[in-house]
């Protein structure tokens, strides 16, 4: 009974869903799996659990309970009395054997549908255990995944930031927004950001830790490397804590030399060390230069060379200006998953882009 409707290709079942991009709770969980040291647990029948970490394979630099796949495994007698004492006994039982820094309680349609409070237990089991139980509320029949992504952002901005403070803080912390860290992204952004002395308090959520997400708001500034990571989240902590951001990219020359100017100018006038936008400039150089010298013996090879995207999002445009640092024409690039200023971004003539927007 749990299984036809996520089997069957009927109109606004989860095979519909899925064919579109998936659904709210797909996002969701796309959006938070990669916080590395929680308990990811879907509160529903087994085969919701199909969206596991492989649909986003995402990299750490130490835990690794986010690739774990658990799951409540609704049955029909939960159905007919309720799933909220399975749900609190199945946190136990991972809190007991995993020692998660927390817990996600992943909502999908079956609980909500029959009713189960996950907010009212997430929140007895926090107090119980000492530790955050988040309650991911978003029944895939909520919308499709981009609410889903939406609503996960807000799980993190009321549930989780601002219930810690930092052990320390320094003049250049900073927030780093949207990044994934599948093939160890937030390592190099975090290398870079380092060499010029700013310090990423937070990354949400690649290889992200709940203890540094709890206290982001007191973070100086953020990079937002997505216009729509997580429901525009930037924005959200600039409303609530006065955090201002940059928003680019960290694809290509030009976008991360961008970036890096945005951010090192804004600390600056945050309380940062005056000189921050001298160091930046001093590694920009420095690194063009190197990168400049290894690429110089692949530009035969690349120039002319014709390329399509099949990408979304700030890829649209960020990667096709990698790629004509390169000397490769980009022939064409898709926009799906692309915010309208995403889109605005991909058909600017390459070199007139304005790559990073300061929000104040």
């Amino acid at each position: 009974m749990t299984t036809t409707s996520c089997t069957k290709a009927n109109n606004g079942g989860c095979a519909s869903k899925v064919n579109n991009g998936g659904c709210a709770f797909r996002g969701a969980k796309m959006a938070l799996q990669p916080i590395v040291d929680a308990a990811h647990l879907v509160h529903g029948p087994v085969t919701c659990q199909g969206l596991s970490w492989d649909v986003r394979p995402t990299a750490s630099s130490g835990p690794r309970l986010h690739r774990d796949t658990l799951v409540t495994d609704l049955g029909e007698m939960d159905i007919i009395h309720g799933g909220e004492e399975r749900l609190a006994a199945a946190v136990e039982a991972v809190i007991a054997a995993r020692e998660p820094a927390g817990v996600l309680v992943y909502q999908t349609c079956v609980p909500a549908l029959i009713g189960d409070d996950v907010k009212a237990v997430c929140q007895r089991l926090t107090a119980r255990f000492g530790r955050p139980i988040l309650a991911v509320d978003v029944p895939g029949f909520t919308g499709g995944r981009d609410t889903g992504s939406n609503a996960a952002g807000d799980v993190l901005l009321d549930q989780l930031i601002g219930t810690r403070e930092p052990e320390r803080r320094t003049a250049t912390d900073i927030v780093l927004i949207g990044e994934y860290n599948v093939a160890g992204e937030v390592w190099q952004a975090a290398r870079l950001l380092s060499e010029m002395g700013i310090r990423v308090l937070a990354s949400i959520p690649g290889d992200g830790r709940m203890g540094a997400i709890a206290t982001a708001h007191r973070a100086r500034a953020a990079i937002a490397l997505c216009s729509q990571a997580m429901g525009g989240l930037a924005a959200k902590l600039e409303a609530r804590y006065g955090i201002p951001f940059v928003q680019g990219s960290f694809y290509g020359m030009g976008n991360i030399a961008t970036i890096l100017r945005g951010i090192a100018a804004l600390l600056a006038t945050q309380g940062g060390p005056a000189d921050l936008p001298a160091r930046a400039e001093a590694m920009i150089a420095r690194h063009q230069t190197m990168t400049q010298a290894r690429l110089r013996p692949l530009r035969p090879l690349l120039t002319g060379k014709l390329a399509l995207l099949l990408t979304g999002g700030v890829k649209t445009w960020s990667l096709a200006d990698a790629l004509r640092e390169m000397g490769m024409a980009v022939a064409a690039t898709t926009l799906r998953k692309s915010s309208t200023d995403d889109r605005r971004r991909a058909a600017a003539p390459a070199g007139r882009r304005a790559l990073v927007g300061q929000r104040r």
